[in-house]
C-alpha cells in the first residue's frame, strides 16, 4: 500500500511539473544537485557523450571537439554514458585532477549536463569491492549514482551498472524497485522512455536485467517508445530489439580504440531526436559526418573482435638477438580465419609511421593508428628489413595457412626491440563494405648472453606481445656481471611513480602484482627457480622471496604460486625523480655450474598506483633465452 501511494504521488508530481513545462530530477541516491531547467524549444534533441577512458592525453581533443559540435547543434540536454575519468587509482588527488581536467572541457557546454557513473568513475585501484571512497567522491563531484530526468517530452532513466564495484553488473533490489517504479510512472504519462547505463546489463545473465526489461516491455506494449543505451565496449553496435524495446551500444569520445570505424570503433557523439508523435530516433555524428544507428551491426562487430582477439596471426619462428652476428632468415606466420566469411590478409614489417586513413564512402578520416603508436614498444626505426613484399592470401572460414617472409638484420651493439609485423585482414560485412582489421605480431628474439666480470648495462626489458594499453614509458635497462662469487643483476627502471601495497596472496604478487616488482627466473621446467623482489617495500626488511609454481588443473598455461624467504639473495635500491635502480646479488651456486648455459629471464612489473600491471621482460618467454656462465668463477 505504501508503495502504491508513493507511485501515485510521483505521478501527481510528474503531471504538475509537465503542465508547467518543467524538468524534474528524481535522485536515486544522494549526490551533487543536478540542473532542472525549463525547456521551451520545440526541437526535442538529446545528446550523449560516449566513453573517454584509457585515451590518455590524445583523447581530450576529441572531447573538446565534441563540446564545440554540441554547442553548434544546441541539444536540449547532454548526458554521458559513463567513464569520464580514467580512475582505477589509489590516489584521491589523481582522481580529482582527472575530474578537473574533464570539467574544464565539459563546463564549456551551453546545455544542461547530466553525468552517469561508469566503472572507471567509481572503482578503486585497491581492487577492493568494499572500498566506496571513489564512489562517494563521484557523488560529490558528479552527482547521484542513478536518477530519472523527466522532461516534458520524454523520461530519461539513468541506471547505475556498477553497484557491486566489480566486473559484472548486478542490480540491487533497491535500484530495481526504484527503476521499475519510475518506468511505471513514465509509461502512464505516455511519453518516450530512454534508459541509459554504462555496462550493457542485458548481456549479463546475473545482472537481474530481465526484471527491469519486463516493465519496459509492458510500457512498449502500451504504445510508448522505449530505447535502452549502454557503452563500456568502446564500440558502436545495434543489438536486436526485444519485445519492441530497442537496444543500442555506443562507442567512445576520446576513449581508447585500436581499430577503424567500419570495425565499430570511432570517436563520435550519439544524438536522440524525439518527435511530437513520441517516436525516438537515434544517430551518430563523427567529425564531418552523421551516421545512422545501424551503421554497424553486432554481427559485423563480433567478426572484427574475433579477428583481433582469436589469434588470427601467430609467429612460429624464433630469431636470435642480432648481437652476436647478422640475421638472414625467413619468419613463418600462421594466419587463421575464426569468422564465418572469407578474409584476405596482407602486410609486412612495421618500419614506418602510420598515415591518415580514409573510410570508403564516408566523409571520415581515421587517425587511430597514429594516435595509438607507442614508439617505446614499437620500433619503426628497427634495423630489420623485409626482403620482398607479401603476396595477399585469402583464407576460407575456419581454415588457416602459413606464410614465410624473409628478413635481414646487421649485427647490433646491444639488445633491440622485437621487430613488429602489421597485417590487415579484410572481410566483407553485412552491408557489402570491405572492413579492415589490424593484426599485430612481434617476432620472439632469443638472447644468448655471455656474462662477464664487467657491469655494463647494455640490454633492456621490453614488451614482447602487442598490447594497445602499453604505457608510453621508456623500457627498463638491464645489466649482468659476475663479481666475488655472485651474479650481479642491475635493473634501471624509469618509473616516476614508485608503488608498494602490502598483499598476502602469493599468486597475485608474482603473476599480477599490485606493487612494483622484479621477477628473476633461472633454469627451466621443474628445475626453474623463481625469485621475487619488491623494490619499493616500505617496512625496511627488503626480503627476497623464492616462488614455487603450481600448475592449475586442466589449465597447463596457468599457475598459482607459494612464497618463502630466500635469505642468500640480497639487493639494494636507489631511488630518483625519474625512477629507481636495483642491484641484485645472486650466489653463483644458485645460478649454475662454470661454463654452463642457463635458461634465464628478468621481468619488471610497473604499477603506477593504478588497477593494472604493466610487464616488461628481458626476453620473450617463448624464445628460450639463456645466459652463458664463464668457465671459472
Amino acid at each position: 500500500m505504501q508503495r502504491y501511494f508513493a507511485t501515485c504521488l510521483l505521478l501527481l508530481c510528474l503531471v504538475v511539473s509537465s503542465a508547467f513545462g518543467q524538468t524534474r530530477i528524481d535522485a536515486g541516491t544522494d549526490g551533487r544537485a543536478l540542473p532542472a531547467p525549463e525547456h521551451t524549444s520545440v526541437v526535442h534533441t538529446l545528446a550523449i557523450l560516449p566513453d573517454r577512458t584509457a585515451g590518455r592525453d590524445w583523447g581530450m581533443p576529441y572531447l573538446s571537439k565534441a563540446i564545440e559540435d554540441l554547442n553548434r547543434t544546441q541539444p536540449q540536454a547532454v548526458f554521458t554514458i559513463g567513464d569520464m575519468v580514467q580512475g582505477y587509482t589509489r590516489s584521491m588527488t589523481t582522481y580529482d585532477a582527472e575530474a578537473d581536467a574533464y570539467f574544464k572541457i565539459v563546463d564549456q557546454l551551453q546545455a544542461p549536463f547530466f553525468p552517469i557513473a561508469g566503472n572507471h568513475d567509481v572503482i578503486s585501484g585497491f581492487r577492493n569491492p568494499d572500498d566506496h571512497q571513489f564512489e562517494n567522491r563521484y557523488k560529490e563531484r558528479f552527482g547521484p549514482l542513478y536518477f530519472a530526468a523527466h522532461f516534458d517530452f520524454a523520461t530519461v532513466l539513468a541506471l547505475y551498472s556498477d553497484e557491486q564495484l566489480e566486473s559484472a553488473p548486478v542490480f540491487s533490489d533497491e535500484q530495481i524497485e526504484w527503476a521499475t517504479g519510475q518506468i511505471r510512472v513514465a509509461s502512464i504519462a505516455h511519453k518516450p522512455i530512454i534508459v541509459l547505463m554504462h555496462k550493457p546489463a542485458w548481456r549479463y545473465r546475473s545482472s537481474h536485467w530481465d526484471e527491469i526489461h519486463a516493465v519496459l516491455a509492458g510500457a512498449r506494449q502500451s504504445g510508448v517508445d522505449v530505447l535502452v543505451i549502454a557503452g563500456h565496449f568502446h564500440s558502436v553496435q545495434k543489438d536486436h530489439d526485444r519485445d519492441g524495446v530497442q537496444y543500442q551500444i555506443i562507442g567512445t569520445c576520446g576513449g581508447m580504440v585500436d581499430q577503424g570505424p567500419l570495425a565499430g570503433q570511432m570517436q563520435h557523439l550519439a544524438l536522440l531526436r524525439i518527435g511530437d508523435d513520441g517516436h525516438v530516433g537515434m544517430y551518430f555524428q563523427g567529425v564531418g559526418a552523421t551516421l545512422p544507428d545501424d551503421f554497424l551491426l553486432a554481427v559485423d562487430q563480433n567478426r572484427s573482435f574475433r579477428l583481433k582477439g582469436d589469434q588470427a596471426v601467430e609467429c612460429l619462428t624464433v630469431l636470435d638477438q642480432p648481437v652476436r652476428g647478422p640475421i638472414s632468415e625467413s619468419v613463418r606466420f600462421k594466419f587463421s580465419n575464426p569468422i564465418d566469411v572469407p578474409i584476405t590478409v596482407v602486410g609486412g614489417l612495421f618500419n614506418a609511421a602510420p598515415t591518415d586513413q580514409t573510410v570508403p564512402g564516408l566523409n571520415l578520416v581515421d587517425r587511430t593508428q597514429q594516435d595509438i603508436l607507442n614508439t617505446y614498444v614499437s620500433d619503426i626505426a628497427t634495423p630489420f628489413r623485409q626482403v620482398g613484399p607479401m603476396t595477399p592470401v585469402t583464407i576460407a572460414p575456419g581454415q588457416w595457412t602459413d606464410v614465410e617472409l624473409a628478413v635481414r638484420c646487421e649485427v647490433q651493439p646491444r639488445m633491440i626491440l622485437p621487430p613488429e609485423f602489421n597485417f590487415t585482414a579484410t572481410f566483407e560485412d553485412s552491408k557489402g563494405r570491405q572492413v579492415p582489421v589490424e593484426l599485430r605480431c612481434r617476432v620472439p628474439l632469443r638472447m644468448r648472453y655471455v656474462v662477464g666480470p664487467y657491469g655494463v648495462v647494455d640490454m633492456m626489458a621490453c614488451s614482447w606481445k602487442y598490447d594497445v594499453y602499453d604505457l608510453p614509458e621508456p623500457n627498463p635497462d638491464i645489466g649482468l656481471s659476475i663479481h666475488e662469487g655472485s651474479l650481479n643483476i642491475a635493473v634501471a627502471a624509469r618509473d616516476d611513480v614508485p608503488c608498494y601495497l602490502a598483499e598476502d596472496d602469493a599468486t597475485v604478487r608474482v603473476a599480477n602484482p599490485v606493487s612494483d616488482a622484479i621477477v628473476v627466473r633461472i633454469g627451466s621446467g621443474e628445475n626453474q627457480r623463481i625469485y621475487l623482489i619488491e623494490p619499493m617495500t616500505t617496512d625496511g626488511s627488503s626480503p627476497t622471496w623464492r616462488a614455487t609454481a603450481h600448475a592449475v588443473l586442466n589449465k597447463p598455461d596457468q599457475f598459482t604460486y607459494t612464497l618463502e624467504r630466500e635469505s642468500r639473495i640480497t639487493w639494494d635500491t636507489i631511488e630518483s625523480n625519474s625512477g629507481y635502480g636495483v642491484i641484485i646479488q645472486v650466489p653463483l651456486d644458485l645460478v649454475g655450474e662454470p661454463g654452463q648455459e642457463v635458461p634465464f629471464n628478468i621481468e619488471v612489473a610497473d604499477n603506477d598506483d593504478t588497477y593494472h600491471t604493466q610487464w616488461r621482460r628481458w626476453a620473450d618467454p617463448k624464445a628460450g633465452s639463456t645466459i652463458i656462465l664463464p668457465n671459472r668463477f
